[in-house]
């Protein structure tokens, strides 16, 4: 009885970290705390297969430090391929923009299951590094 016991609550826990390595594999989304590198150096965000057929991925800049040579407080945004080919613009966001959409590039039908990258930058040339946080989608 006990051996059956123990065999049951084995399985229960493989079945339920199967389960949330699954849940995990999904998780496109979610917030970010990054440090942005001085002179608008680059910094990956996520990467991730996309799961929906949406032509845009979702940005929000939640706040970002203060600058030492600007009072700009917007973050700029792009998604690349795996090979580093940009899919979208280059798009600034700041926090009274709220969420923002970025649109593929026309010529870029980007469907799902396609491996993707989201990147930012500080939009403002400055000699310090920055932080941001904020949220994102990849869709």
């Amino acid at each position: 009885m006990r051996s059956f016991k123990f065999k049951s609550l084995i399985s229960i826990l493989c079945l339920f970290a199967f389960a949330l390595t699954f849940v995990f594999a999904l998780a496109v989304s979610g917030y970010f705390n990054v440090i942005l590198p001085a002179f608008k150096g680059d910094v990956k965000i996520n990467e991730a297969n996309k799961v929906t057929n949406d032509q845009f991925v979702q940005v929000r800049v939640i706040s970002k430090g203060t600058s030492l040579l600007s009072s700009n407080n917007q973050v700029d945004f792009w998604v690349t391929d795996s090979n580093g080919n940009h899919l979208t613009n280059v798009v600034a966001v700041s926090p009274q923009n709220g969420t923002v959409n970025i649109g593929f590039n026309t010529n870029n039908y980007i469907k799902s299951g396609t491996y993707i990258n989201l990147w930012a930058q500080n939009d403002a040339v400055d000699v310090v590094s920055v932080q941001a946080s904020g949220w994102y989608d990849l869709r």
